[in-house]
């Protein structure tokens, strides 16, 4: 195959997982910047996978099957680069996904939720949420019409990024060892950073899940792997054919180590593991409720 047509095949597979526009997917792909091997950018450094990784694993969770419009976590498209990502939230969801990301101690919960370390700045009239460190970084696109908000909090709550604005705060220190230590080995934990910070980078790919009833259920096993479900949309061979073409589960040439993928839906990078799953039957109980009911329900539980 030639360079140019390679060069093509990387530029359309980027635009299809990322919302990239194709015509900057192609100038990336002319740069050397992606191929049809990683035809979507990795984070270049420890820290920005890392965060990225983090954020995937708290949104899996905060959003469940309560999604918007197919946004299985909360995003509709991402610009990503070696070392920031930006992210373009659906507009609904967009100040739940950032109050879900920073950090607050929640008394009645009885520990941290969000991505510890994890603080908002203005960047010349952009949100970003930034490790404390300044080496990883999130920007977020403003929906259009919509205006961002930083959460006010609830009763209860101590939020992080106003108790400790430039450092990590104590609070915050148990939840990132366990992060970082939590899969036992260092090579498990790297993996997971890559694989998780991957999910993130590709949400066209991700949303594609969502799309028959607009809502997917996503969550984890603690730090140690994400699980998409859903109904009545895409076939488990479908959707982890075009993650794999995709670079999902690429090996990194900073990570040597074995892969065994024993299922089809098992999306495996060494020791970490992405699950995709099609449920047999549909999860809308029609009897008792809609389609339309449904979603008009989470769309009110957004606008609260």
């Amino acid at each position: 195959m030639s360079n140019t047509s390679n060069r093509e095949r990387a530029a359309k597979a980027c635009a299809g997982a990322t919302g990239v526009p194709l015509g900057r997917c192609r100038k990336w792909a002319r740069e050397g910047l992606i191929s049809p091997h990683q035809p979507v950018p990795d984070a270049s450094s420890a820290p920005q996978r890392q965060l990225e990784a983090f954020a995937a694993n708290t949104l899996a969770n905060t959003f469940r099957d309560h999604q918007l419009d197919g946004s299985v976590l909360g995003v509709v498209k991402a610009e990503p680069s070696s070392d920031s990502l930006d992210l373009q939230l659906h507009p609904v969801m967009a100040n739940h996904v950032i109050a879900a990301l920073l950090p607050r101690v929640d008394w009645e919960y009885g520990g941290l939720e969000g991505v510890p370390g994890l603080r908002p700045r203005d960047r010349a009239g952009q949100l970003v949420l930034e490790d404390v460190s300044g080496r990883a970084a999130l920007r977020i696109t403003q929906p259009a019409g919509e205006r961002l908000r930083l959460p006010q909090g609830r009763r209860g709550e101590l939020a992080m990024w106003r108790k400790s604005p430039r450092r990590l705060h104590g609070s915050e220190e148990p939840d990132l060892s366990s992060w970082q230590s939590g899969s036992r080995q260092r090579e498990r934990s790297f993996a997971r950073d890559y694989l998780l910070s991957r999910m993130l980078r590709r949400p066209r790919l991700l949303n594609r899940a969502a799309k028959a009833h607009g809502f997917a259920n996503s969550y984890t096993h603690g730090y140690s792997d994400l699980v998409v479900e859903w109904c009545c949309a895409a076939s488990v061979e479908e959707m982890a054919s075009l993650l794999r073409r995709s670079g999902l589960t690429a090996q990194p040439a900073s990570l040597v180590c074995a892969t065994t993928e024993s299922f089809l839906g098992n999306l495996d990078l060494g020791p970490s593991r992405v699950v995709i799953r099609r449920l047999p039957r549909c999860t809308i109980p029609y009897d008792v409720i809609s389609e339309e009911q449904l979603t008009a329900t989470h769309r009110e539980e957004y606008l609260r």
